[in-house]
């Protein structure tokens, strides 16, 4: 008959010897933290310039004469405040004689339209505006001095949202009829 030993008793650790695990324990260099730093500030660095996408449309299409602007309005996520930095368009193909403009609709909204200002209480040149999508809307004038179809295929905005900044694509793609 054998007999099992049991194990020699584990003796205590002061952390400094090889203990219970064995090896040695060595204290973290004083440049421990420079890592995690660089990670967190690359981390939030990314986010400050990753701001939630803004919502693109379907399409929108509708009539204008030469020289009438025609206003359509942009729909955006609700819930947000943006503050427009700026407002670029890039034409489908180079239509001559077009032209294009944004603007902040205060207090209201709208569709498509030659008159913004019975749909808002006032409406603001967009570049440099705040935009608080719960009670306002971007809006695209478009024109041309002559009769031609014009296609907006797309909007981007720069803007900044609290402590976020981007440029994101806003809005629908437009086509416009321009006729004599």
């Amino acid at each position: 008959m054998s007999h099992l030993s049991s194990p020699p008793p584990l003796e205590p650790s002061d952390g400094q010897t090889g203990g219970a695990f064995g090896g040695d324990r060595q204290p973290l260099p004083r440049w421990w933290w420079i890592p995690v730093l660089v990670i967190a500030v690359l981390v939030v660095g990314w986010w400050m310039k990753h701001p939630a996408d803004l919502d693109p449309g379907d399409t929108v299409s509708g009539p204008t004469r030469v020289d009438e602007a025609v206003y359509v309005g942009i729909e955006a996520p609700a819930a947000r405040t943006l503050h427009i930095r700026s407002v670029k368009v890039d034409w489908h193909g180079k239509p001559q004689g077009a032209s294009w403009d944004a603007y902040v609709c205060k207090g209201g909204a709208l569709g498509f339209t030659p008159d913004p200002d019975p749909f808002c209480t006032s409406v603001k040149p967009a570049e440099g505006a705040t935009l608080d999508t719960d009670t306002d809307q971007l809006v695209i004038a478009l024109a041309s001095s002559r009769a031609q179809t014009l296609t907006v295929d797309d909007i981007q905005v720069t803007f900044r949202e609290g402590i976020q900044w981007g440029t994101e694509p806003i809005g629908p793609r437009i086509t416009v009829t321009v006729a004599e």
